[in-house]
């Protein structure tokens, strides 16, 4: 099992109410004139097309820059996601990933560790993964009629639909199955999340049929064929999935051995009662829940000091910002959690959650190219992200695969290790974490 699960438990983190964000001011000032100073801010606003507007928020005074990409609800443009490749492990620039998606603008998007997402992500209607790490997750509703955000997780069920048999998928992607745990493994997986090479139990499903929406349209339901059952060494996972349990276990004995060749097994995923979600992505730690702060900055971690930031959150009304944070410069120290939560609240954001940060923190506009200035001076690769297109997204339900740039691999280690080391991004988010 990966290293970061079993560490849900500190994101107890997320779920404490914050003080409020001060900023330490040099010198003797006048505390009203010091107020003041904090709170007047220089804003350039423009509009992109399809709903959506592009801020730039100049506060000199502390200092501090951010910048607000705003797509109104119902209107044209969509909200998407997309990983940077095929299979786990692949990295490209936020450039290469927008412009090959014709967007109008991104954010980079959730952690990586060793080139997978931390948190639960699917696109276009796959279940990409359950998530190394519990967190909260975002999506927005297929017909744009809502939008959703909090700390859920998404979940898998599976029936046997010749034994009317239900059970649940432990670990989509995320780890090898333990106890009595079934864990689904797809080729997505690449070689960072590979099937058991043997003491399991594991029938290969091939897909029949496409994605449909379950009953009240909540969750996708699809159908797959049983293609192979063995115990002891499982066949390989191209051209299907594999679910797998551990030999002599419950999981083995009540779910995968019944599974016969050529019969039906009915995979659904879903995250609780969302409607028509077909994309999701995490972050950690949520920063707004119901319009109230739930950052907190009393931990003692370098992840809570003041650096670069990126996040995703949601207005009442359905509105969605995306909102990227300059830091580490003398033009920009940039946010603290609960500094970063007050500025998602001064523009009525009523959930948010923080994606991944530091170097990676990211912010690509159609025509201006990257908006923002990166702390790594330049565009750290990433593995997945959020993107505004002008129109619908053509890819659902049925996913089209795009080609992206996909940086060297020698550059994809290169990144991993920045990630692994900056303080605001994955290294910092695992020793919070840890504890």
């Amino acid at each position: 099992m990966n290293r970061s699960r079993g560490l849900v438990a500190c994101l107890a983190l997320a779920a404490l109410v914050g003080a409020a964000f001060v900023v330490p001011s040099a010198g003797a000032v006048d505390p009203g004139r010091r107020a003041a100073a904090k709170t007047r801010a220089e804003a350039r606003k423009v509009s992109l097309g399809s709903g959506v507007s592009f801020t730039t928020v100049t506060k000199s005074a502390i200092p501090l820059r951010y910048y607000v990409i705003s797509l109104a609800p119902q209107k044209a443009g969509t909200v998407d996601v997309a990983m940077a490749g095929n299979v786990f492990g692949s990295y490209a620039k936020l450039s290469s990933i927008a412009g090959n998606r014709n967007a109008l603008a991104g954010i980079n998007g959730d952690f990586s560790d060793n080139g997978m997402p931390v948190h639960p992500f699917a696109e276009d209607g796959n279940l990409i993964s359950g998530g190394l790490n519990k967190g909260a997750s975002f999506s927005v509703a297929r017909d744009k009629a809502d939008a959703y955000l909090d700390n859920l997780n998404i979940s898998a069920t599976g029936l046997n639909t010749r034994t009317s048999n239900s059970f649940d998928v432990d670990e989509w992607n995320s780890g090898q199955p333990t106890g009595a745990e079934v864990s689904a493994f797809t080729p997505t997986g690449g070689s960072r999340q590979k099937a058991p090479g043997s003491g399991v139990c594991a029938a290969k499903l091939v897909a029949d049929g496409p994605y449909r929406f379950g009953g009240g349209n909540v969750g996708l339901v699809r159908d797959y064929t049983v293609d192979k059952n063995v115990c002891g060494s499982p066949p390989p996972v191209a051209g299907g999935l594999l679910l797998t349990a551990k030999r002599d276990t419950s999981a083995a004995n009540n779910v995968i051995e019944p599974m016969r060749v050529a019969s039906t097994v009915r995979l659904t995923w879903r995250v609780a009662d969302w409607r028509k979600t077909m994309d999701v992505i995490g972050g950690a730690p949520l920063l707004v829940q119901n319009g109230r702060k739930v950052a907190d900055d009393g931990c003692d971690w370098y992840f809570c000091d003041r650096n670069p930031r990126s996040g995703v959150g949601i207005k009442a009304d359905g509105t969605v910002l995306l909102i990227a944070v300059d830091g580490r410069s003398s033009s920009s120290k940039g946010v603290t959690p609960e500094g970063f939560a007050q500025i998602f609240l001064d523009l009525n954001a009523r959930y948010a959650v923080n994606l991944d940060g530091g170097g990676g923190a990211t912010m690509w506009v159609r025509g201006r190219g990257v908006v923002n200035r990166p702390s790594d001076g330049g565009e750290r690769p990433l593995t997945n992200a959020i993107l505004v297109l002008p129109g619908s997204d053509a890819s659902e339900p049925n996913p089209a695969r795009v080609a992206h740039s996909l940086v060297s691999d020698r550059r994809a280690a290169a990144a991993e290790h920045a990630a692994m080391t900056d303080p605001a991004s994955t290294g910092g988010l695992l020793d919070a974490l840890g504890g």
